[in-house]
């Protein structure tokens, strides 16, 4: 448990190589149930941390597995299936499989809704969004989006909020609606200036990567190419401190 709390903390650090490598000194004994459904939460964080990085080949190969025993042992709609699936659909939407990235994630938003971890709930909501984006159900996106937004709202998850927020303007700015785009950077600001919004470092760097990026989607949305580069540059920076490749 420890080494698996202590992977995960490394992963928000943005240190996914320390991550792994605080899971592989553990010893793992699939002989112990118990140890055996441990174990496979280490797969969870290690799968995290590749598609962190961006590196979904070896995630999509190293969460398949997993995931088929979860479902074997706990049911498909299990939180912690549900939250594995979510990983892999990310993994393989980002190369290019959106019909298995949509049958992985079907019949499960709800429980990842319910109980799965802010970052399944994200890259859940956000795949399915782009799916529908790239299918040209723009409504559909958008529908998905303000849903991610109702799930940070009912569950105090303000980086949700903020990363629904951030995948908006990314839509509207491929329509070039700058109106739109400003009321949703103004709608970032508002919960990141909340007071009760967390302040503590790693949620703000979390946060300032999705405000750069909605901040350079906005000025392209107003077709004003130089001022979207140095809210772009500011976002790739801080992406690449948090060694978030993907």
């Amino acid at each position: 448990i420890h080494a698996n709390r202590s992977a995960f903390r490394a992963l928000l650090d943005g240190e996914p190589a320390l991550a792994r490598l605080r899971q592989q000194r553990e010893m793992r004994s699939e002989l112990n149930p118990t140890m055996g459904y441990l174990s496979r939460w280490g797969d969870f964080i290690v799968g995290l941390s590749y598609l962190w990085e961006g590196q979904v080949q070896l995630a999509a190969k190293l969460l398949r597995p997993p995931l088929a025993q979860a479902e074997a042992d706990l049911g498909r709609r299990s939180p912690f299936a549900t939250m594995l699936a979510a990983l892999l659909a990310a993994a393989v939407w980002e190369r290019d499989q959106p019909a298995e990235a949509t049958a992985l994630l079907a019949n499960r938003l709800d429980m990842l809704e319910r109980s799965g971890l802010p970052e399944t709930v994200l890259l859940g909501y956000r795949t399915m969004a782009r799916i529908a984006v790239a299918e040209g159900a723009e409504n559909r996106a958008l529908e998905l989006l303000g849903a991610l937004h109702a799930v940070g709202v009912a569950r105090r998850l303000p980086r949700l909020c903020v990363a629904s927020l951030t995948d908006q303007v990314r839509l509207h700015a491929r329509r070039f609606r700058p109106e739109t785009c400003r009321d949703l950077c103004a709608q970032i600001d508002a919960v990141l200036a909340d007071a009760g919004s967390p302040t503590g470092r790693r949620w703000r760097r979390s946060v300032e990567v999705l405000r750069e990026l909605a901040g350079g989607h906005a000025a392209i949305a107003a077709q004003d190419w130089r001022r979207a580069l140095e809210p772009l540059a500011r976002a790739d920076a801080l992406a690449q401190e948090l060694k978030q490749g993907r």
